[in-house]
């Protein structure tokens, strides 16, 4: 009767539905499968729901460089400008892409483990570039990269997740900070330093525990 009800309860959507262990030795192997089942579908579910979210979260910084460039070449004389908006228009079309792909990765993350392409990449530049995105559309807000690294120098890394970090923690500078953000890139033995500075309020203790949930 007790795994009937939380098979009812679970079916009709209350997904928090757990069995009590506490129940005839002979069902605890069934009760342990019925609730390692129904965290998994649980898991499932919410994991649907921050990937809708993540959908508008994450498209809208594209979509609005790409209307701003729109805008601008309607407004300007010069051939230059033009190429230039036209080529940011190019650009975040393809982070577009690269967006939708990433998102279905996400979402097949309960089933596979996702794979990180490992090479030498410019991180100083790949950085500069990305404050250069930010600043065409937040000219508001002073963006700098303070590093005592050359901007040729190579760092083995996944360069489209590294992107994704850095657009992602940007983006939130650019939603509390007051006038400044600085990405600070050091140096530490074999490995670099990348840190997101802003002049902001800061992250509340009582949401540090939630930091690295996914699209908080």
């Amino acid at each position: 009767m007790t795994l009937t009800k939380a098979a009812q309860h679970f079916g009709e959507g209350d997904f928090s539905t757990r069995v009590s262990e506490n129940i005839a030795r002979p069902l605890q192997p069934v009760a342990l499968r019925f609730n390692a089942m129904a965290a998994r579908i649980q898991r499932l579910i919410r994991s649907h729901k921050e990937l809708s979210h993540a959908v508008s979260h994450e498209l809208r910084t594209p979509i609005a460089r790409i209307r701003f460039a729109m805008e601008m070449v309607s407004a300007v004389d010069c051939d230059e400008a033009r190429k230039k908006y036209l080529d940011t228009m190019d650009e975040n079309i393809v982070e577009l892409d690269s967006l939708v792909d990433e998102l279905l990765v996400y979402a097949k993350f309960d089933r596979e483990e996702p794979q990180l392409a490992i090479r030498p990449i410019p991180l100083a530049k790949v950085i500069a570039d990305t404050l250069a995105k930010f600043q065409m559309t937040n000219s508001e807000f002073n963006f700098s990269l303070d590093t005592a690294l050359p901007l040729d120098t190579t760092v083995d890394c996944d360069e489209d997740a590294i992107v994704r970090v850095l657009d992602n923690l940007v983006r939130n500078a650019v939603r509390y900070a007051k006038r400044d953000i600085v990405i600070y890139l050091d140096l530490e033995g074999e490995n670099v330093k990348i840190s997101v500075n802003d002049d902001g309020p800061g992250i509340p203790p009582s949401s540090w525990q939630s930091l690295f949930e996914p699209f908080v």
